[in-house]
């Protein structure tokens, strides 16, 4: 770095560096750049006894080598309710180069075949219709779990009945931001694909039906039977919901 002598501006030099920053947060720690000491003589008093006094001030200079690229080694994932998946790890885009910069705070932004996604950046934190999903860790590894409370919204899905499973499709888009903003965000983008964890067929067959007069709709006739281990089919007609157990 230079300093221009006249007025005090600081500018990085051109040259290539030759040093790293050490003696600084771990956040700059090994990027290009040093302590400076700006030096300068304040004249205190009157024009007749005037004083010189030496002033001095140390500045941390960074010239930052960010991530150019983000990746977790994938591209898409599925994951059932109730269960989870092994945590992402992100990888370092220039693991021979020491000193590259690496995010520091993490986000994520996706679109839902059913429902809003939001997350949290206070606790970096993903909830699907108000049910956590995603959670993205300090280091910025990614964990997701499907809650079981997400059997309510499959619950109120239209579900096949033909055996296949109900299906939540998630098109995601990672962030990492550097500090400062000045430098722009890395990003990478992830398909989540949430799927139920019960699937349906329709079946006939001799049963003793058990009535549910609390369950007064097709969706929580269904959901009140996939809670139930006792139930293996469920009936809904006319406003009336039964369980069957085969």
């Amino acid at each position: 770095s230079t300093i221009d002598s006249n007025t005090g501006a600081l500018s990085a030099s051109q040259e290539a560096p030759t040093g790293g920053v050490t003696d600084a947060a771990d956040t700059w720690k090994n990027q290009a750049g040093g302590v400076c000491v700006v030096s300068a003589t304040e004249i205190v008093g009157s024009e007749d006894a005037a004083i010189p006094e030496p002033r001095h001030s140390e500045v941390v200079v960074v010239k930052p080598n960010p991530w150019r690229s983000l990746s977790y080694g994938i591209e898409a994932l599925s994951v059932s309710v109730g269960d989870q998946v092994p945590v992402l790890k992100v990888l370092d885009p220039e693991p021979e180069t020491s000193g590259s910069l690496k995010p520091t705070s993490w986000s994520m932004a996706c679109t839902s075949s059913y429902d809003r996604f939001v997350f949290d950046d206070v606790i970096s934190v993903g909830w699907l219709a108000g049910h956590p999903l995603v959670e993205i860790h300090e280091d910025g590894s990614i964990a997701i779990a499907a809650a079981e409370s997400l059997d309510v919204v499959f619950g109120a899905m239209s579900a096949p009945d033909n055996g296949d499973r109900v299906e939540i499709v998630l098109t995601c888009t990672v962030y990492g931001r550097f500090p400062g903003s000045s430098i722009p965000p890395v990003s990478t983008s992830l398909r989540v694909e949430l799927q139920d964890n019960v699937c349906w067929v329709r079946q006939e067959f001799e049963a003793h039906l058990t009535a549910q007069p609390d369950l007064q709709s097709a969706t929580t006739c269904r959901t009140g039977c996939r809670r139930d281990p006792r139930c293996s089919h469920w009936h809904f007609d006319q406003g009336s919901c039964s369980f069957a157990a085969r």
